[in-house]
C-alpha cells in the first residue's frame, strides 16, 4: 500500500508540474492590423461575414491556419506572436475578384499590413432622404454604381435600417430590396445609378431618438454584399 500511495503522489506531482510548464507558456504579444482595401480605400463588408488566413510555417511548409475575421469596415486585428505568415484569401467568401495570390507577412510586434483586393461593385455618392413624420416617417436612398470588374453583373440592392452601426444583410430591423431587370420598378441592367425607397420606418425604431442607415449591393453569383457605411438619421 505505502509504495502505491508513493507512486500515486509523484504521478501527482508530475501532473502538477507539467500543468505549472504549460501555464507559464508565453501568450501572443504582438496585434497584426490592416484593412481590405480597394485603391488604399478598405471595402465597406459584412460584420464578421469575411474571414481571411494566416499560415504559419512549420518544419517545411505552411501548415498551420489562424483564421482572422474582418469587420464591417474592412478591417481586422489579431493578437499572434512574432514570426513569418502567409496571408491568403478564403475562396468565395467577399463581394470581389477571387485571388489565389498570398502576401508574405512578418510580424515582429504590432505590424499593419493591407490586403488588396478586387470588388465587383462599389457604392458611391450614397444620400439617405427622410421624409414624413411619426408614425409615418420613411427612409429614401439614392446612390451611385461603381462597375470595378465587369466580369459579374449588379444581381441586387437593398437599403437597412437599425438601432445601431452594426447592420447588414443578417442584422437589421427593416431592409428594402429592389432588383436588376427590365421590368417597370427594377433597376435597369447596367444602370450606373439606383433608387431604394420609401421605406417606412417600424414603429419600433419611430420612436428612437435616432436610427442608422446602410445600402448594400449583390454582384450575380455572389454570396456577400458590398456595402456603403452606416449612417446616423436623426428622428423624428
Amino acid at each position: 500500500m505505502k509504495i502505491k500511495s508513493i507512486i500515486f503522489v509523484v504521478a501527482t506531482f508530475i501532473i502538477f508540474l507539467a500543468g505549472c510548464e504549460k501555464d507559464n507558456y508565453k501568450a501572443p504579444d504582438s496585434f497584426l492590423t490592416g484593412t481590405l482595401n480597394y485603391q488604399g480605400t478598405p471595402v465597406p463588408l459584412r460584420s464578421n461575414g469575411v474571414q481571411i488566413e494566416l499560415w504559419q510555417h512549420g518544419f517545411q511548409l505552411f501548415t498551420s491556419k489562424i483564421p482572422v475575421w474582418v469587420d464591417q469596415n474592412g478591417q481586422y486585428s489579431t493578437q499572434i506572436f512574432d514570426g513569418d505568415y502567409k496571408m491568403t484569401l478564403v475562396k468565395g467568401n467577399g463581394p470581389w475578384v477571387d485571388k489565389t495570390d498570398s502576401i508574405d507577412v512578418k510580424v515582429k510586434g504590432n505590424t499593419v499590413v493591407d490586403f488588396p483586393v478586387e470588388p465587383f461593385i462599389l457604392l458611391k455618392d450614397v444620400v439617405y432622404t427622410k421624409s414624413g413624420s411619426a408614425p409615418s416617417q420613411t427612409v429614401t436612398v439614392t446612390f451611385s454604381i461603381r462597375y470595378v470588374n465587369t466580369s459579374k453583373a449588379l444581381s441586387t440592392t437593398k437599403l437597412f435600417l437599425s438601432t445601431t452601426a452594426i447592420l447588414d444583410n443578417n442584422t437589421n430591423l427593416a431592409a428594402l430590396e429592389k432588383k436588376v431587370g427590365t421590368t417597370a420598378g427594377l433597376i435597369p441592367p447596367g444602370a450606373t445609378s439606383a433608387t431604394i425607397g420609401p421605406l417606412t420606418i417600424p414603429a419600433s425604431l419611430a420612436t428612437k431618438p435616432f436610427i442608422y442607415a446602410r445600402v448594400g449591393a449583390q454582384a450575380v453569383g455572389v454570396t456577400e454584399y458590398v456595402y456603403s457605411d452606416a449612417v446616423k438619421i436623426t428622428l423624428p
